[in-house]
């Protein structure tokens, strides 16, 4: 029984090595692991070698003087030898600029690698920042005239960009074209969730010598959607309508996922048929339409292969699926 009791009061974690527990404590949200420090005097400290940091206005709704403080005290006591790998920032709003100004140049100065914040004004002196591999932008944050030549998105270390409800502003002359992504040289994964192009352009174009995977969730923009990305591997598409102006240049090994979400709709069949044969090119398609009452897959595993059609529909609880059939001679023969 001594021997169990013993065992009971052992303090495992206190034994654990230091560098597990800063990577334990990094695990947690910032205020958390600051209230650490009362459990004994050798934990008085320990937080100040979190390498990541968060700071969440959500918790300090009813008094942002506290937010604004409890930020100050962590940039103050924050071992300044240790980089922060990680920042999140959200209720910005609360505070001056002059203070989330603070936060971000110390984050840069201590070489950031992801960085997850709603600044509603998009911070410049992140586009130069070398060490900055992800960046997650959450609404209300807006950019402004990021995409004029004098700008663009001048991220050339980034390798994962994600924007939610993010409203990107183009500025410029409705005569020129601008490519938004292009100058983020290595740029791997692209996700754009609810966000909103406001340009004078018709053509919403992404470029990027490097990206891999894009996924695009109810995207607003004006007419065309151009996609030039010659190692995309993975694109996904999900919106209540079909892309109409859907352009994607050849890649050797793309795999594309479309998801509709709209009432049956003629036009919007042909239309997706014609999607399906302006994609001939990619490795597998699967375009997939839930309507009201039913659901229609269109889909081809491999290159080369043709194009299967199955459809699901509530009223006669039954799957009618027709294989062997090219898109051409199944549209002239089965849809009339």
């Amino acid at each position: 029984m001594s021997d169990i009791r013993d065992m009971e009061e052992i303090d495992r974690l206190s034994y654990l090595p230091e560098s597990i527990i800063h990577d334990i404590l990094s695990c947690l949200d910032t205020r958390v692991a600051i209230k650490t420090c009362v459990l004994s005097k050798t934990w008085n400290r320990r937080w100040i070698y979190s390498h990541c940091l968060s700071f969440d206005g959500q918790n300090f709704d009813k008094s942002p003087t506290a937010f604004k403080n409890f930020i100050l005290h962590v940039l103050k006591h924050h071992k300044p030898s240790i980089n922060v790998s990680q920042l999140r920032f959200f209720r910005s709003d609360l505070i001056d600029q002059s203070v989330v100004d603070n936060v971000l140049e110390y984050a840069i100065s201590h070489k950031v690698e992801e960085l997850e914040v709603d600044f509603f004004r998009f911070p410049l002196n992140l586009l130069i920042c070398r060490s900055l591999k992800t960046l997650k932008l959450w609404q209300p944050c807006r950019l402004n005239n990021l995409v004029s030549p004098k700008y663009s998105l001048g991220f050339q270390f980034l390798k994962n960009l994600i924007l939610y409800g993010v409203w990107i502003f183009d500025n410029d002359d409705k005569n020129s074209s601008h490519d938004l992504f292009s100058s983020c040289l290595n740029l791997e994964n692209l996700e754009l969730n609810k966000c909103f192009w406001v340009s004078y352009s018709k053509t919403f174009y992404i470029s990027a010598p490097k990206l891999l995977k894009l996924i695009i969730c109810d995207l607003s923009y004006n007419d065309m959607l151009v996609i030039s990305a010659p190692t995309l591997e993975y694109f996904e598409f999900s919106s209540l309508y079909p892309p109409i102006d859907l352009f994607i240049d050849k890649c050797p090994a793309l795999e594309v996922k479309i998801y509709i979400e709209s009432d049956w709709n003629l036009e919007y069949y042909l239309q997706m048929m014609d999607i399906a044969e302006r994609l001939s090119h990619a490795n597998s398609l699967m375009i997939s339409w839930n309507y009201f009452t039913g659901k229609i897959i269109f889909s081809r595993d491999t290159l080369g292969e043709e194009i299967k059609w199955v459809e699901f529909n509530e009223e006669c609880d039954d799957y009618i699926s027709v294989k062997g059939y090219r898109m051409g001679s199944f549209l002239t023969s089965n849809i009339y």
